[in-house]
């Protein structure tokens, strides 16, 4: 497990065509759980992105290094989109009527879109 090792948690993420790659520092939650801030990609990741009209998202693959180990073998995917807009989301259900009442669970749905007018799948 993550916890029985020392040293800081490195995240890398690289494109499936490892054109493109970002990096962060991530926190040991528990040996099987990493947390981290996705990192900014605007310049990298996100320039592809914009570059791909049919197809607005880009896939990549995460790995984990801790301390100076080598990062590991095994991977897991994470996926970028392209920048949600306000312009072009919306907002409904009870969780936003003035009625409702402060501490009180409620729900409400955002259907966000991007730039393309695509909705977002996932975040």
């Amino acid at each position: 497990g993550f916890r029985a090792a020392d040293g800081m948690v490195t995240v890398f993420f690289k494109t499936k065509t490892m054109k493109h790659e970002a990096e962060c520092q991530g926190t040991v939650i528990s040996d099987e759980v990493v947390e981290c801030f996705t990192p900014v990609v605007s310049q990298t990741i996100g320039k592809e992105l914009e570059n791909k009209l049919k197809r607005p998202t880009e896939e990549c693959e995460v790995r984990l290094q801790i301390g100076r180990r080598d990062p590991t073998t095994t991977v897991t995917s994470y996926t970028y989109y392209l920048n949600t807009l306000p312009e072009t989301s919306l907002c409904y259900g009870p969780g936003l009527l003035e009625e409702g009442e402060a501490g009180v669970e409620t729900r409400f749905i955002i259907q966000a879109r991007n730039v393309l007018n695509n909705y977002r799948r996932s975040g």
